[in-house]
Formats: structure tokens, sequence, C-alpha cells
């Protein structure tokens, strides 16, 4: 959070500038219950459903009140269509539909189900990914909801600087400008990707053919190329070049390329390091039904803690009869930078003075310096300015989360003391 001087608040928060921000845990995509098959029946799918199937959407929905019960909940589901790396926006939100929780106890949980045909969201071939967007009393009619969906506060949505009046953070449902209040949390989406209703028959035919090769594993062959992963900025669908910095956020993009078209599901972990020299795990994520000719992208959002070039490996989880395994992995060399701090700037008020030091490239300042006009008069004799920020370094914390080491602040204080006639 940063300190206003002029509106004496410290309410500017830093934004997480992608679509992620509103990814939501505790949502499932299910088989429809199904007494005739008692062993898939509202199991989790193992796969991507295909255009036409039928599944069960399903979202643990909260009541954080302490003593109120929430009662009659509406609950709306939508899709979303999205670009194969799962950045730009295709088109206007597609209603699946909106059911209603009866009852919600205070600090509670109960599980909003719909039931999903996806005739008519697949495409013709491979697959359409989604965000399904899951929007908790959409109309506002629970009394006395606080963080609510709709824009109660127009003046203060979403901005990349984190201050009402700056440039507006991209809404993942609509691909326009944000208009939700900052505080929301009644929107979140999850990714769901529908194959064309061919991708079973194509998964059939080809280990049809490759057992005719006499192949003993038969399956598709899933691999990561020489460029599969990459490491930047979404730029347009596509990752262009952004540098990498501690305790910044940098987006990492795997695509996944297959011979045979598969709705199945895959498992993806990404490692700062080599896992075989004890590298350490950053994140382990599902890859969606992958179609032949397109692949298919998985995106996550990685922030470095420590400079230096970073060894970053990406292995997918093969299945036992892959085609042609081995070809699983991918790896790139990213160089982080440390905080980068420019020279402070100084701005004076009427009753205080502020010396900021910005990081480049991050969205809050690191350090901020508050004092009073009595304080700032005796600065050319020598005021202690280490002082001032080891009592601030509990408030302000910049994105990193975390406290101002003495490196940084030695070097804050430096950059600060001819500013402050030191």
């Amino acid at each position: 959070m940063q300190y206003d001087i002029y509106n004496k608040t410290y309410d500017i928060p830093g934004f997480w500038p992608t679509a992620t921000r509103q990814l939501i845990r505790g949502f499932f995509v299910l088989h429809p219950n199904d007494p005739s098959s008692p062993l898939t029946s509202g199991a989790p799918l193992s796969g991507d459903p295909a255009d036409g199937d039928t599944v069960v959407l399903a979202v643990r929905v909260q009541n954080y009140s302490l003593d109120t019960a929430a009662n009659n909940v509406p609950v709306r589901f939508e899709a979303v269509p999205v670009d194969a790396a799962n950045v730009g926006v295709l088109g206007p939100p597609k209603l699946i539909g909106t059911t209603t929780v009866p009852t919600i106890a205070p600090r509670g949980m109960q599980v909003a189900n719909i039931t999903w045909d996806t005739t008519g969201f697949g495409p013709g071939t491979g697959g359409q990914q989604y965000r399904v967007f899951v929007t908790v009393d959409p109309n506002g009619t629970i009394p006395d909801a606080i963080h609510g969906w709709q824009n109660r506060f127009p003046n203060y949505p979403a901005t990349v600087d984190g201050t009402p009046k700056g440039q507006r953070l991209i809404d993942p449902r609509t691909g326009q400008p944000e208009t939700l209040e900052s505080g929301q949390n009644k929107q979140g989406f999850q990714r769901v990707t529908v194959q064309a209703h061919s991708a079973s028959q194509l998964l059939q035919a080809g280990q049809q053919a490759k057992a005719a090769q006499g192949l003993t594993n038969t399956g598709p062959d899933l691999r990561l190329g020489a460029d599969a992963l990459r490491v930047g900025a979404p730029t347009g669908g596509l990752l262009g070049d952004a540098p990498a910095g501690v305790d910044r956020q940098v987006p990492v993009q795997v695509h996944v390329d297959t011979d045979v078209t598969t709705p199945d599901h895959h498992t993806l972990v990404l490692y700062d390091g080599d896992p075989a020299q004890g590298g350490q795990p950053i994140a382990g994520k599902t890859v969606p039904g992958v179609a032949a000719g397109g692949g298919a992208d998985v995106s996550i959002d990685w922030r470095p803690t420590t400079p230096g070039v970073h060894h970053l490996v990406a292995q997918l989880i093969e299945d036992a009869d892959d085609s042609q395994p081995g070809n699983n992995v991918a790896a790139v060399d990213v160089a982080v930078g440390d905080r980068a701090l420019p020279a402070p700037t100084l701005q004076a008020g009427a009753d205080a003075v502020q010396v900021t030091a910005m990081p480049a490239g991050m969205r809050t300042a690191l350090v901020s310096i508050v004092k009073r006009a009595e304080q700032a008069q005796t600065a050319g004799r020598g005021v202690e300015v280490r002082a001032l920020l080891q009592t601030l370094v509990g408030v302000v914390r910049g994105t990193s989360g975390n406290l101002v080491s003495d490196h940084d602040a030695a070097r804050i204080l430096a950059a600060t003391r001819p500013l402050l006639g030191q």
C-alpha cells in the first residue's frame, strides 16, 4: 500500500495486472449424475468436454458474515471465449445460466451447481478456450452486502498504478477497461476448454493408425518444442520482451504440441532450476486438451525473489503410452535484475514533505518518507533519514510484500541525502 500525502490515506493498492488476478479456487467440472454409470456419476472430468457434452459446473460460495445468513443467493455462470494464448477476449460473455443457493450460514459455504449443455460452444476443429465466470448476486439483490460486484465507487476501479485516476486495468470478463470497484470479491473465473465434437474420434483414429504401424505405445506424442517456454509480457496474444526484476510479476507461457488431437488433461510443472539438480517447483498446472496442429498454451505467473540468472525448466508429465517419450522438457535462462532505484523525487505540500523512491517497472513506491514541515526545516542540520526509513518500512511495503532490506535502505539513504541538504 502507498501513503497519499495530500489525501492522508494509505489505501492505494497495487493490483495484479493480468487476468489471473480473478482466478478462483473451488471450481469443478463434473460428469452429470447418472445412476447407470456409478463410476463416473458426479466425478470430475479427466479431460475437456467435447461440443455437445453435458457437464455440471460446481463452485463453492462463501458467506463471510459473522452473524447473518445469506438467503436465496443468485449465482450466474457465463462463458467468455479467449484466444489460444488465453490473453485476448474474443467476444461477449455467453450466458450458461443462473442458479440459486437457498441459504448459506454465517461463516459457511455451499456449492452452487449448474448443468451446462456445451452444444455450440466447441469449434469446428481443435478446441476453444473459455473463462467461465461466476458472479454472485449480479443484480445486487442481497441487502447490506459488502465488497459488491456492481461499481458502488465509480471513481475507483482497479488501475495500473492503484490510484483512482490511473490507467484502468483490463477486465478479464469483457476485455474492456475495468469498471468494477477495487474491492469486489463477487466475480471470478476458471478456465475450461471445449473441444470439437470430433476430438475423441480423432484420438481413437490416431491410436489405431499407430497400432497398424506396429508401435507398442499408441498414445499421443505430447511434446515441448525448443521454443515452448517463453517469458515476458503478453502482447497481442504473444510474449514480447519484458525485463524481469526481483519481486516483479513475470508472465511465463508454455506451449504444448501433439501429433494426435487429445481431449485428455495432463500435468505440467515449472521449476526454478533443473529438478534433477535440486531445482524448486514454481507451479504445477493442468494442461487442457491439445489439438494437433494448434497445440495448447499454459500460463504461469512467476515472481522471482533473488537477482541473477534463473534456469527455468518446464516438464510435461507424460502418459505411459506416449508414442515418443523423452521430448517433454523445455528450458530457458532468465536474467533477473535487482530492484533498480532511480534518484528519489521530492514533493512539497502545505504541511509536509514527501521523498519517494520508485523502483523501475514497479507500480508502488518502495519507500515513501513523509516529514512534517517543522522537521523538514532541520533537514540541512543533519536529520537522520535512516531513522525515518526504519519507522516507515512497517507501513510502506511496496509490491514485494517484504520489508525493505538494509542494502536497499542504504542505497535510498545515499540518494536522498542531496535532496535534503545533507
